[in-house]
């Protein structure tokens, strides 16, 4: 256990940023709520807890526009701050892009992050 904004020598290639009042669908439509948003993936809260290294296909609104990209499961956890219902963070790293969801995906980046 590490102390909360300790720095671990940060591996990511592009930076996280928190996001509110994104929600989703996975998997078999499983619904999730977003907790970070990056170029290359998001850290979001489920009830469902998928397989490590599964790949899903998301759908998601970003700015009232449909973003559909393939991800690949990295991470699985249980929340241990959500309410007792056993809710699970997981990490999910976004599959090649497709250039038009990639580039609504900066917009709202840009946009969420202004201010």
């Amino acid at each position: 256990m590490g102390i909360e904004g300790e720095d671990h020598g940060e591996r990511r290639r592009f930076p996280r940023f928190q996001i509110a009042g994104v929600r989703g669908r996975a998997i078999l439509r499983h619904e999730f709520v977003v907790l970070q948003l990056s170029r290359g993936g998001m850290l979001v809260v489920s009830d469902f807890e998928p397989k490590l290294g599964q790949l899903i296909d998301l759908d998601l609104t970003l700015g009232g526009q449909p973003f559909t990209p393939h991800g690949k499961v990295v991470f699985v956890g249980e929340d241990r701050r959500a309410p007792a219902n056993r809710r699970y963070r997981v990490g999910v790293a976004f599959e090649e892009l497709i250039e038009s969801d990639l580039a609504r995906l900066e917009g709202y980046l840009e946009q969420a992050t202004e201010g």
